[in-house]
């Protein structure tokens, strides 16, 4: 009865283990792209580097479907975490465009994009915002 239990408990902790992390679990690699939501954070691996996604701060995009006179930007705040130092930094893209946003930083070289994009009449809650991007050294 005694061995039945800890074979029990042994697959048990094996199931587990499998269901616990997210998808980039382990770290992505350079050069690799990957996408975070609010809330997560990545680590590149063979890089004393992590990226974490914190929260948006402001979204002045303009929508699809509106003329505007100014294409407005989504703003994000972001934890850079190099060698074990943590560092909170806003990141910007502009509105109406199909580019990656590229910023250099201690470096490294992030380029990303933010989604879900505007749509007119339409809210995005933070839930639905993603933001994807690749880093290299360099």
């Amino acid at each position: 009865m005694v061995k039945s239990l800890k074979i029990l408990l042994i697959i048990a902790l094996v199931l587990l283990a499998g269901c616990a992390g997210g998808e980039n679990e382990g770290g992505v690699r350079p050069g690799e792209e990957f996408t975070l939501s609010i809330g997560q954070t990545v680590a590149i691996r063979g890089e004393s580097l992590q990226v974490g996604f914190l929260d948006v701060v402001g979204d002045s995009r303009c929508p699809k479907g509106v003329v505007c006179v100014w294409q407005g930007e989504v703003s994000c705040a972001i934890r850079v975490t190099v060698s074990g130092v943590s560092e909170d930094v806003i990141w910007k893209q502009p509105g109406l465009t199909d580019e990656r946003s590229r910023i250099t930083y201690k470096g490294y070289q992030f380029a990303f994009e933010v989604e879900s994009y505007p749509e007119a009449g339409k809210t995005i809650g933070k839930e639905e915002y993603r933001i994807r991007m690749v880093v290299s050294k360099g």
